[in-house]
């Protein structure tokens, strides 16, 4: 190629990029052909950010080769793109340099790679720690509170309870007094036909009601009661999962570790799937 250039930068500068770059992308595409026979093995995060990794650092390769071909063609250098090539060079170089050392080096210095698996906040372990224990911190939070709202219910159900048995009482003096109005003949003569007997059948309806509402208040009652006492037992049990968690998160994962985790995830869930502490909960326990 005529260089027809009066500018030093294309002969000091971008003749010798122009010869380089070549080199560099052909170590590329064999560095992307090596890493495609394990993408098998990858998880799909892995391939897609080196699939992005490796057409950024192609894409900047072909600029820059074009960039000199251009410069050395036409003998004008534009000053931004000699500012700009010479770090773009330096970052395409470093992470090309990047993938096959830090495959070396993670094998050569796996017992870093276990201490940061274990310590790295951003690691796949430590996220789903605290993912869990966030979701033990909000099942405490409601457990305490529903505990407290238990209180207010069982005030509730005996103000309810206590309505509702004076407002049978109440009917069953009507109905007595009524009766005994039946009894008088007299009396009874003064009302009209058949009014007596709807009267009496009302006071039976509504005494009726009264004692079942009294009757069902007092089953709510009762549950009510069993899930108070039992709250502090659950309570207990949530901080037991809160604690192992904390546990685990002082280590190393081990295969027994992610066992555990995943018996404390189901036992959570547990936890979490029915309000107001079920009964059948009370009854037989959360599962080990």
């Amino acid at each position: 190629m005529i260089m027809a250039s009066t500018d030093p930068a294309v002969t000091n500068f971008w003749a010798p990029v122009a010869q380089i770059v070549p080199v560099l992308a052909l170590a590329l595409v064999i560095e992307a052909r090596r890493y495609a026979v394990h993408w098998p093995e990858a998880t799909l995060r892995t391939r897609r950010w080196q699939s992005v990794y490796l057409l950024l650092v192609a894409f900047i390769f072909l600029s820059i080769e074009t960039w000199a071909l251009i410069a050395m063609q036409t003998g004008n250098s534009y000053p931004v793109l000699l500012s700009v090539t010479p770090y773009l060079l330096i970052l395409a170089f470093g992470a090309l340099s990047y993938l096959p050392i830090a495959s070396f080096t993670g094998l050569v210095n796996a017992d870093v790679g276990d201490f940061l698996e274990k310590a790295a906040p951003w690691s796949k372990w430590r996220r789903a720690l605290r993912r869990f224990d966030k979701k033990v911190s909000l099942l405490e939070k409601d457990m305490n509170e529903l505990a407290g709202d238990l209180d207010l219910d069982i005030e509730r159900d005996l103000s309810t309870i206590q309505e509702h048995e004076q407002f049978a009482l109440q009917a069953e003096a009507l109905l007595q007094q009524v009766s005994m109005l039946g009894s008088d003949p007299g009396e009874g003569n003064r009302l009209p036909e058949g009014a007596l007997d709807a009267g009496i059948s009302s006071l039976h309806a509504s005494r009726g009601k009264s004692w079942a509402a009294v009757e069902k208040t007092r089953e709510r009652l009762t549950v009510s009661y069993r899930l108070r006492d039992a709250a502090p037992e659950h309570v207990a049990q949530v901080r037991v999962l809160r604690r192992d968690v904390e546990e685990m998160k002082s280590r190393k994962p081990t295969p027994a570790d992610h066992e555990r985790y995943e018996r404390l995830v189901r036992r959570l869930a547990f936890l979490a799937s029915e309000p107001a502490f079920p009964e059948s909960m009370v009854d037989r326990g959360a599962p080990k």
